[in-house]
């Protein structure tokens, strides 16, 4: 069994409430459940205030353990269900107005204080707004809060909302809510459209009204729309902004947000505080600007100034040798910039690569003025070889495209599935070194060849070097990269069809006479090798020069079939084999091959790689000799080589000379390496007494035999 006390009803005027304590008669059938119903009579548009005395109370749509549960209705228009609390929350207050209902269920023996609520009225919130032509306010109830109407009175009606409510162009438009603190409810959404031309915007100026919902949290956002190709700058002329990730929030509260929708359609935003060096903005395409104001937070009249311009662009003409494709992309995805090719009277626009196959006087437009910095450009020319020669068998490289652009000029060649292509580099030679690493010049050469099991890099290269052939299967690639502002002075070379080859590469280096140390490296290092594969290295020694071989870095791999082994072939034909763990030849002589061979792997483990040094040394031994000329007056001599032996050599002070001369009164110290007596012509010259004074000389210098 259950009784209700409907006794209680509570009248106030705009300015007050009697009886003013909300109160129940505790005491009554406390063993039964009991429901205490208050209800409120007020003028229109008056709000009444109930005070929870004790403990705050907090929403429910349980019922609550206690056994006491509320239950409010805020007022007799009010159709959505009841709104129900419990004892022992935050909230401290109710707000109603006319007919407004508080119901209080007490479960049997459940105590119920007699004092619950102190009462207050007072007229309803009021406030006056205008709202320009082009904007469009929304007002929304924040989650969670309590409930409030919004209401327009134009007089004769009230058009009201407990949710959102949309305004529009409105000079002094009269607002009302029933709650006390409306901007502790709702949150202001304002958008206003500007329109620009390629030279002005109107508005030129982004403005708003300081006194629109002051303490209110706001968002306020300007929808610009731009023409295409035009660039909009932003002056944020009292605070500067400071760019910062999106994560991040601003300590203030006050957060600037830019939108641009770039030419591909996709949206790009970026977070501003206030307070950085930032205060002009240069954009491209359509935009939004918002800015998010704190509940309390105050702005300034003016946030931004706006300056519309045609954006400057670059264009060229671009005219390519047959069988030529340019390709132009990008790297980064800002700034905004397209391609735009017009052939014929045909323009067509890309924010990301265009492919110009064969361009003959082809129209390149680009909509940045600076798109160097934003695209790189590949030069793409194919060369087909037949089985004994290939077009064009003097490689050039195209040396007036893009100059101040990142250049990649690639050279595809192929030939019939059984032959190899050979470039030749006689003239300068190359230089390997590690692959990722540039060349000092900025022109560095990558070699790629493609197997079944795809893509081997064979090599990265400098220009100035030892090896002057590189021989490889069927179908392969010369890549030679540049950077922007580097003036091209590229290696021609020679393309020729090889013979059949089983080898993945036979590269061929002349070494240099004297003391040298040149490094090589496999394909693909320090990745691996490919399997079941050979590569071989021809080694062109000079006469009268030692060789020595040291593997510098190598990894081993777990062979599945097959083995590892490295094979030195001879010039008299005989094979010597090793392992990469074997020393390998020291101070030998003569022309050799290299062959490395690699297994069938297992691929989960480590691969095989090497990385090794070619160290030359003379293999004679210099005579050396002091020829002094201070005991001999007026007299100079004279040292020329005369003899076919390319391998004799002379110097004076440690310096290699073609011819020596020692200046009369001076004292040089000379050496002889590899030079025959019949090689040499000695002369001596005196003022008077030549002759005599020649054969002095002469046996002073070779009175050892030399």
């Amino acid at each position: 069994m259950s009784f209700n006390f409907e006794n209680y009803v509570t009248e106030c005027t705009q300015q007050i409430c009697k009886p003013n304590v909300v109160e129940a008669q505790s005491s009554i059938l406390s063993e039964f459940t009991r429901t205490f119903i208050w209800k409120l009579k007020a003028p229109e548009k008056t709000l009444v205030s109930l005070n929870v005395l004790g403990d705050g109370l907090t929403k429910t749509s349980q019922p609550c353990s206690e056994g006491l549960q509320y239950s409010v209705v805020t007022s007799g228009t009010n159709k959505e269900d009841p709104t129900q609390y419990c004892r022992g929350g935050f909230e401290t207050g109710l707000e109603l107005s006319n007919q407004g209902v508080v119901s209080l269920e007490a479960k049997p023996n459940t105590k119920v204080d007699s004092l619950l609520f102190q009462a207050s009225s007072e007229p309803i919130k009021r406030m006056t707004v205008t709202i320009g032509p082009s904007s469009t306010v929304v007002l929304s109830r924040d989650p969670g809060q309590t409930e409030c109407e919004v209401c327009v009175d134009d007089g004769t009606s009230s058009d009201c909302s407990t949710t959102e409510k949309t305004l529009k162009s409105a000079e002094k438009l009269p607002l009302e809510f029933s709650c006390l603190q409306p901007q502790d409810v709702f949150s202001m959404k304002m958008t206003t459209k500007i329109e620009c031309t390629k030279i002005s915007c109107n508005p030129a100026v982004a403005e708003v009204d300081p006194e629109l919902f002051k303490g209110f949290k706001k968002s306020i956002t300007w929808d610009i729309s731009v023409p295409d190709r035009t660039v909009l700058t932003l002056d944020f002329p009292r605070d500067g902004l400071k760019q910062i990730s999106a994560s991040e929030n601003c300590e203030d509260g006050f957060q600037y947000m830019v939108s641009t929708t770039r030419s591909d359609r996709q949206l790009k935003t970026s977070s501003y505080c206030k307070g950085g060096a930032e205060s002009k903005l240069d954009l491209l395409g359509a935009k939004t600007v918002t800015v998010e104001v704190p509940k309390g937070g105050e702005l300034d009249r003016t946030i931004f100034s706006l300056k519309a311009s045609p954006r400057t662009g670059r264009i060229m003409s671009v005219t390519s040798d047959p069988l030529t494709n340019v390709i132009i992309s990008r790297g980064p995805k800002e700034p905004d910039c397209q391609i735009c090719v017009t052939e014929g009277s045909q323009q067509t626009c890309s924010p990301q690569i265009r492919r110009l196959k064969n361009p003959q006087n082809t129209s390149v437009e680009f909509t940045c003025p600076q798109p160097q910095n934003i695209f790189n450009v590949e030069i793409n020319r194919e060369i087909d070889c037949t089985e004994t020669t290939c077009s064009g068998n003097t490689v050039h490289t195209e040396t007036k495209f893009f100059p101040d652009f990142n250049r990649t000029f690639v050279f595809d060649f192929k030939v019939v599935a059984t032959r190899a292509f050979q470039m030749v580099f006689e003239k300068t030679g190359l230089r390997q070194i590690p692959n990722g690493e540039t060349c000092p010049d900025d022109h560095t050469y990558s070699v790629i060849i493609f197997l079944r099991t795809g893509p081997t890099n064979i090599g990265t290269f400098c220009k100035g070097g030892h090896v002057t052939n590189i021989m490889a299967r069927y179908k392969g690639r010369l890549i030679l990269k540049v950077p922007g502002n580097v003036k091209v002075d590229p290696v021609d070379f020679q393309l020729n069809v090889g013979p059949e080859t089983q080898m993945v590469a036979i590269i061929k280096a002349n070494l240099p006479r004297g003391v040298s140390d040149t490094d090589f490296i496999t394909p693909n290092y320090p990745k691996d090798f490919p399997d079941q594969q050979q590569i071989q290295w021809e080694f062109i020694v000079p006469g009268m020069h030692n060789y020595t071989v040291l593997f510098l870095d190598h990894s081993t791999p777990v062979c599945l079939s097959g083995g590892v082994g490295v094979e030195y072939q001879q010039e008299d034909k005989r094979v010597t084999k090793r392992l990469l763990t074997d020393p390998q030849p020291q101070h030998y002589q003569g022309n050799f091959n290299l062959v490395l061979t690699n297994c069938e792997t297992n691929s989960t483990l480590t691969g095989l790689s090497l990385s090794y040094r070619v160290s030359v040394m003379r293999s004679g031994h210099p005579v050396l000799c002091t020829l002094d000329l201070t005991k001999h007056q007026r007299v100079s001599v004279q040292i020329e080589k005369v003899g076919s032996d390319p391998f004799c050599e002379i110097s004076i002070n440690s310096v290699v000379k073609e011819n020596i001369t020692v200046a009369e009164g001076t004292t040089a110290k000379l050496s002889f390496l590899d030079c025959p007596k019949d090689d040499l012509r000695l002369t001596a010259s005196q003022v008077i007494g030549k002759k005599k004074l020649f054969f002095e000389v002469y046996e002073e210098l070779f009175v050892s035999g030399h």
